[in-house]
């Protein structure tokens, strides 16, 4: 039986896996509506829509990231919530080569 940790880094793989191959319908199949996302810019909450927009018309792709440091357990209550640390390439959309 897998951990509900192991679940949790497997779906966040999974959910970046479909951005690296532009699969907004994949990543959408995991995405509740609304959806929150922090970036540099700060936080915001989109629906399945604006989502699919971002997908396939924004200005930069993901080409790449590795899923670093992660417990083997759940974290601590105080905790929960918190992204894993991850390291990504972003490439101009126009640029990158799409599957």
């Amino acid at each position: 039986m897998q951990t509900p940790a192991k679940t949790i880094v497997d779906l966040e793989r999974k959910f970046w896996q479909s951005m690296v191959e532009q699969d907004a319908d994949a990543a959408l199949d995991m995405l509740c509506e609304p959806a929150l996302m922090v970036s540099p810019r700060g936080a915001m909450k989109f629906d399945h829509d604006e989502y699919r927009k971002m997908a396939e018309q924004g200005a930069m792709v993901l080409t790449a990231f590795e899923l670093q440091q992660y417990a083997d357990r759940l974290p601590e209550r105080e905790h929960r919530g918190a992204d894993l640390p991850r390291e990504t390439e972003i490439d101009p959309a126009g640029r990158a080569a799409r599957p």
